[in-house]
């Protein structure tokens, strides 16, 4: 028998948006006439595939409004498709909001008691459960007092206790876990691995926290505008996740500076309004370039031949095309000469989004382009592998067009001329995208080194550990204390510990390179896989307030190397406990005297005991 319990085919759900509330009455009765204006459709859910085995522990992830919600509510069986199809072959409990199923005027315990016995839970069995609920949520001062006078944590605590009683073959939570605090968040998801573990429930889980779902979920579903965008594990999904945040919100200021060209024009000239088209060299992913790339020219064509000329390294003052230069935006160099060409370099730091933008208006784009493709002609020289794109984006940043330009490192100046393939903005980088940053101070080398020196990944509890950096100050007006951070996380999901240095000057005109190397003797790490970020961020970056960004979009991020490291720490023979995240190291004293050092045994005072 197939072990699939959950499937879903071309399965879409379709919400008609009305314009007025009586709409929504007659379309009720069936007496609504179609027609412009009375309603709208939107399409939660597209023509979504999917298969779930038994005892998989699945996260549904993504933005607000992208669908997940209504994917688990279609199967929790609250709603109904509008079409396709979706099969469901086991018993289902779901969580999708915080008060569903209790009444507010009864008491806790009359609450718990009246859902058990919807499931035809009664007598003797449900007074063992009711006291293992209570139990769990540590509520036993208020278990008798009406649902009303609860706070949204302790009402989440009892629903969710009383949902995961049952141990449901299925288990659906929506986003119901954030609600509460950290100690019950983490005694919840131990609640939910017993069940998954122990009793072999599926769970499907809806969240935001990337993280702490890791901690519970092997794989990981991205749902963006309704479509399933990435199914895999859950490194992976969590890593393209991270890069298309940052891409989102490059996304949204390029549509508000858009946006605010346009006003700018149609006050100045009220009469016409302008068209743009906002450019921009950038690599693939939106890595940093590997090395700076001369621009000598861009040139853009439509169906009835050039629309405008871009010559980064001259003056183009007055002219309808002309770079974007606003600061911490861009990554335009200063304008040099190489190889008799005058021109500016696509460079290596400057924007947290790693991009060259320039901006043009025309009267009536749309009719200039006639329904044509655009085509773009770029001269530069071929000086990094890094995989670059030339893009624009007209109709206020919804529509995107790209021509790749070909990269191999050569040196040589190249010209490159191609139709521009047309898309969504919507794109999901095929590269692991782990370095994030404006990369004005950059790591460029991390060696994890052994007693030895040699190079290794593999350490033992109480071996000597040594770490060395290899910097790189890339932006010569660059004079700061930057703090520099390795975090550790074992499993890849608890955060263990870091190492942090701060308060040192780091001067370009000083030296713009050098080596740092962190000692760690004994390494004091429990046995277990750890994964490494490296952090850089500028000197005040983390100073407490306004709205804190989201590190991968964080423009006081130099540098940052996204779990990129793996380390192995083995147990050691003579340590009593190795399922720790790390050692505290402390010394031991017998009768007032220092009999041990905790770890790392000093032999002095190790054969100081065995004398006596």
């Amino acid at each position: 028998m197939s072990d699939v319990i959950i499937r879903a085919e071309d399965l879409c759900k379709v919400y008609r948006l009305y314009s007025k509330p009586q709409y929504r009455m007659l379309d009720m009765f069936g007496l609504l006439r179609t027609g412009q204006g009375r309603y709208t459709e939107h399409i939660a859910v597209d023509r979504f595939n999917l298969e779930i085995r038994r005892g998989e522990k699945v996260a549904f992830i993504g933005r607000n409004g992208a669908g997940k919600s209504t994917l688990l509510k279609l199967i929790a069986r609250a709603i109904e498709p509008t079409s396709g199809r979706l099969d469901v072959n086991c018993r289902v409990h779901a969580l999708l909001q915080i008060g569903t199923g209790f009444h507010p005027e009864f008491t806790g315990r009359e609450n718990v008691y009246s859902y058990l016995s919807q499931l035809g839970v009664t007598g003797g069995k449900a007074d063992r459960m009711v006291d293992e609920i209570v139990e769990f949520t540590e509520l036993e001062e208020y278990i008798d007092q009406p649902i009303k006078t609860y706070s949204t944590g302790m009402g989440m605590r009892l629903m969710f206790a009383t949902s995961t009683a049952i141990e449901p073959e299925i288990l659906v939570l929506d986003e119901v876990l954030g609600v509460g605090d950290a100690y019950f968040a983490q005694k919840s998801y131990e609640k939910i691995k017993s069940l998954c573990e122990g009793q072999g429930s599926t769970l499907l889980l809806v969240t935001h926290d990337l993280y702490s779902a890791m901690e519970v979920c092997e794989r990981f579903i991205w749902i963006e505008r309704g479509a399933l965008l990435m199914d895999a594990d859950a490194g992976s999904v969590i890593h393209r996740y991270e890069a298309s945040i940052r891409d989102q919100q490059e996304a949204r200021l390029r549509r508000r500076h858009m946006k605010a060209l346009s006003e700018n024009n149609q006050t100045a000239s009220k009469s016409v309004e302008d068209n743009h088209l906002f450019g921009q060299i950038r690599c693939e992913g939106n890595i940093p370039v590997e090395r700076d790339v001369p621009i000598a020219f861009i040139r853009i064509f439509g169906p009835q031949g050039e629309l405008c000329r871009l010559e980064p390294g001259v003056s183009t003052d007055g002219d309808t095309i002309r770079l974007y230069l606003q600061e911490g935006e861009h990554n335009w160099g200063e304008v040099l000469e190489d190889s008799g060409r005058i021109c500016r370099s696509f460079s290596r730091h400057g924007s947290i989004y790693h991009r060259a933008p320039f901006v043009t208006g025309f009267h009536d784009l749309e009719k200039l382009l006639d329904g044509g493709l655009l085509e773009a002609e770029v001269e530069y020289r071929d000086s990094s592998s890094t995989p670059c794109l030339i893009e624009l984006f007209h109709d206020n940043g919804l529509k995107r067009s790209w021509l790749r330009l070909g990269n191999d490192g050569s040196g040589e100046w190249r010209r490159v001329r191609g139709k521009l393939t047309s898309g969504t903005q919507l794109e999901v980088s095929q590269q692991n995208i782990r370095r994030y940053g404006t990369q004005r101070f950059f790591i460029s080398e991390i060696e994890f080194l052994a007693a030895d020196g040699t190079p290794s990944h593999i350490f033992d509890v109480g071996d000597s550990l040594k770490i060395r950096l290899v910097y790189e100050i890339r932006d010569p007006s660059f004079r700061q204390r930057p703090v520099i951070q390795l975090n550790f996380l074992k499993e890849g999901t608890t955060r263990s510990h870091r190492f942090a240095l701060e308060g040192q000057l780091f001067d370009y005109s000083q030296n713009p390179r050098g080596t740092l190397e962190i000692l760690a003797e004994p390494l004091l790490l429990g046995p277990g896989g750890y994964l490494v970020n490296v952090v850089v961020m500028s000197e005040g970056g983390y100073a407490r307030g306004g709205e804190k960004a989201f590190f991968t979009a964080n423009d006081n991020l130099l540098d940052h190397h996204s779990r990129a490291y793996e380390l192995v720490v083995r147990p050691s023979d003579n340590i009593l406990a190795n399922d720790v995240v790390f050692y505290h190291r402390a010394k031991w004293k017998r009768d007032g005297r220092i009999i041990y050092d905790d770890i790392y045994p000093l032999n002095e005072l190790r054969q100081r005991v065995t004398d006596d």
